[in-house]
């Protein structure tokens, strides 16, 4: 274990910190050159304007089988503090920009996350696929998906598919925005006029 360590350590893909190793610049670039580089570039305008309008987290996400990944974060000092980061994961199931994507799947692009015992994140997370697919048909119907702490307790989320220049086969979304926050705050945002400024960017 020591000997891979050091040649990672070696090559910048780790580094060595006073409380342990950690993963390293070299690692973070690598991970920079994989697919969905297009909407990394795309991006950063709309995020900027949402934060601008918010001073709340601004999350870039794509699914990846059950889960969300956070190709890009936007955020500042007077930003409510989350667990979620660029690069990380979480549940689509209980995240706003999974729910929003999730809903433009077809039956059998859902086998992924349904077809999984779905694990309580907190007191509001929706485990039951009844009631998730529910939520998904709701989504899909007003354009947009709702978190309300069911990721984190006391942070909420807005998310918006990308129905812009970055479609999948068939015209799915293949990404979605989301503004993640204190729940007070989500609560403005979740609004239809205040959505459509940014629904399909």
């Amino acid at each position: 274990m020591h000997l891979l360590l050091a040649e990672l350590t070696s090559v910048g893909l780790v580094e060595r910190g006073t409380d342990g190793y950690r993963l390293g610049l070299a690692l973070f670039e690598l991970g920079r050159r994989v697919p969905h580089r297009g909407l990394r570039e795309a991006a950063p305008p709309f995020m900027e304007e949402l934060y601008e309008a918010t001073h709340e987290n601004v999350h870039l996400a794509v699914v990846d089988g059950a889960d969300t990944v956070f190709l890009e974060k936007l955020t500042g000092r007077c930003s409510t503090r989350i667990t979620a980061r660029a690069g990380g994961r979480l549940p689509s199931y209980c995240t706003a920009t999974g729910k929003a994507l999730l809903a433009h799947r077809t039956p059998p692009g859902l086998a992924a996350v349904l077809g999984v015992r779905l694990r309580r994140r907190t007191p509001r997370t929706i485990v039951m696929p009844r009631l998730l697919l529910q939520d998904l048909v709701r989504t899909r119907a007003r354009g947009y998906a709702v978190n309300w702490e069911e990721a984190e307790v006391v942070v909420s989320a807005v998310a918006a598919p990308s129905t812009g220049r970055g479609l999948g086969p068939r015209r799915f979304p293949v990404a979605a925005v989301s503004v993640t926050g204190a729940t007070r705050a989500c609560c403005r945002i979740a609004s239809p006029r205040w959505c459509a400024r940014w629904h399909g960017r």
